[in-house]
């Protein structure tokens, strides 16, 4: 399932030799459906609207070819809302598409918020963090339904190996050390190691706590930066080599597409191409702030203010990225029949509560407040103020696409919020399962944390930290249910012992491991 490759030309479904317009092409599908070309697939129910096997009915078929699904990793909403970024093209699907000001992640990190995002289901619905096997996701369903479908990303977590690839034509994961050179190599090394502490050398890392220690130790890493500013980022690539992965790929297809994106441009480390900031002042920053997190000490008021700068021209970066893409999509024709949904799988703590990154059990804003847009050109322009949960972002898209939705769901579609004809019901829902300070450690019931957004609050139910909600609150139920549903025999998890050395060596430079 998952390709390596370049992208070859399509195998199940050709490209038409001419282009037709969009409304013949909706047609044209309408009648493949219909005629048995897809039995394999589906079968017609004239009396419903959805098809009962592969799930496509052609009321709904019509509406949109494809779907492009664009997560941004660690973006904060309010980076967006309050206009403390350059981003004319996020302004612009936020001001022609529909914007939910008040989205909720349904956990604090990928491993969690990732895997219910891509099927619909909370956290604890289905396991906890990977994705295990009976989790619904949306590619398989898709792809039964006649979809192409292709995943981007380069994000430690999102690996094949933990169940991201099912269901995907096109599947790559750019987390591979593209550091030829062994002695950059050597270098990055050095780096990871002097940032995390040795952790795997007890007496180096007795030595880098102390006072002498860390002088020497902020000595090395800073000439090392200076001298060899190219190995500041070894783990993540740029949006710019996910589109272009996608635009080949869509040259190589034919619609009906789905994708999803997996963007790590806004995650820590803070490294942006064009930045006022040369490499090595970038570099040096991200360093202070790792060290300074694992020695328990706070960040100067100087540096948070120039973390917050990398951050901002983080996401500045990503939406140039993002009307480039546009504009691929519009030349090839493609852009008119595209449904875009782009959110975030959580957001980030940027210096509140003395904390930075998401490894942290304060499940409320900014860390699980996050963007959602879902714009075509068909779609009303409007902002929606009501809390949403990212859960329902796969069912708006079984329901704009007339695929029936898989059983077992937790979201609903936001296709009638969007009509207005009616406000959300999913409740918007967080929950973390694991003590964030041991990232690696198995779920409990005891270090559980579960918080919902009402219209007027934040209720939280904070087990970890002895602090469970009050019987009497109106959301008691909901959050104690929840917290039941925890299955902490789960299979399912894996610890830091499971992961390859690669892997880890990854999650540490993200920021996840010590």
């Amino acid at each position: 399932m998952g390709v390596a490759g370049p992208v070859g030309p399509a195998t199940r479904r050709g490209r038409d030799t001419e282009r037709l317009p969009p409304s013949d092409r909706r047609a044209k599908r309408c009648r493949e459906w219909t005629s048995g070309r897809r039995t394999a697939a589906v079968t017609v129910t004239p009396s419903s609207n959805y098809l009962t096997t592969g799930q496509v009915s052609c009321v709904s078929v019509g509406m949109f070819e494809n779907v492009l699904l664009l997560v941004a990793d660690s973006l904060r909403q309010d980076f967006l809302a309050t206009n403390q970024t350059d981003t004319p093209t996020l302004d612009r699907l936020r001001r022609d598409g529909v914007d939910f000001t008040r989205a909720r992640s349904p956990g604090p990190g990928t491993s969690v918020s990732t895997p219910a995002l891509l099927s619909g289901a909370f956290p604890f619905t289905y396991g906890y963090k990977d994705i295990s096997p009976d989790r619904p996701m949306v590619a398989p369903r898709l792809s039964e339904a006649g979809y192409d479908t292709a995943g981007y990303h380069s994000n430690g977590w999102c690996s094949a190996e933990r169940g991201y690839a099912r269901g995907f034509d096109d599947f790559h994961q750019f987390t591979e050390d593209r550091a030829a050179d062994p002695v950059v190599r050597g270098v990055r090394r050095l780096l990871r190691e002097l940032k995390s502490g040795f952790p795997n050398h007890p007496r180096l890392t007795d030595l880098r706590r102390t006072e002498l220690g860390e002088a020497v130790g902020n000595r090395v890493f800073e000439a090392v930066a200076r001298t060899i500013p190219e190995a500041r980022n070894d783990v993540t690539v740029d949006a710019s080599k996910l589109h272009g992965r996608l635009l080949e790929w869509v040259d190589a297809t034919a619609s009906p597409r789905f994708v999803w994106h997996q963007y790590m441009d806004t995650h820590f480390p803070y490294m942006a191409p064009d930045s006022e900031f040369t490499p090595s002042e970038q570099l040096w920053l991200n360093y202070r702030l790792t060290r300074n997190r694992v020695a328990g000490r706070s960040i100067p008021p100087a540096e948070q203010r120039s973390i917050l700068g990398l951050y901002r021209e983080e996401i500045t970066y990503l939406d140039r990225e993002l009307g480039t893409l546009l504009r691929g999509l519009e030349s090839r024709g493609e852009l008119s029949e595209t449904l875009i949904v782009f959110t975030a799988d959580h957001g980030e703590l940027l210096g509140e509560f003395g904390q930075f990154g998401h490894r942290s059990a304060r499940l409320g804003s900014p860390l699980t407040h996050v963007p959602l847009v879902v714009w075509s050109e068909d779609l009303p322009a409007r902002r929606v103020h009501t809390p949403v949960s990212l859960v329902d972002v796969v069912p708006t898209i079984y329901d704009y696409l007339g695929v029936a939705p898989p059983d077992g769901l937790d979201g609903r579609s936001l296709r009638p919020v969007i009509d207005g004809d009616e406000e959300p019901t999913t409740p918007a829902l967080s929950e973390m399962g694991h003590d964030p300070m041991d990232f690696g450690g198995p779920p409990s019931k005891e270090t559980t944390v579960v918080s919902v957004e009402t219209d007027s609050d934040l209720v939280v139910g904070d087990w970890l930290h002895d602090d469970p909600p009050s019987e009497d609150l109106p959301e008691y139920e909901l959050l104690r249910g929840r917290r039941e549903m925890l299955d902490a025999g789960d299979d399912s998890y894996a610890g830091d012992s499971d992961m390859s050395g690669g892997t880890k060596r990854r999650l540490r430079d993200l920021g996840y491991l010590e």
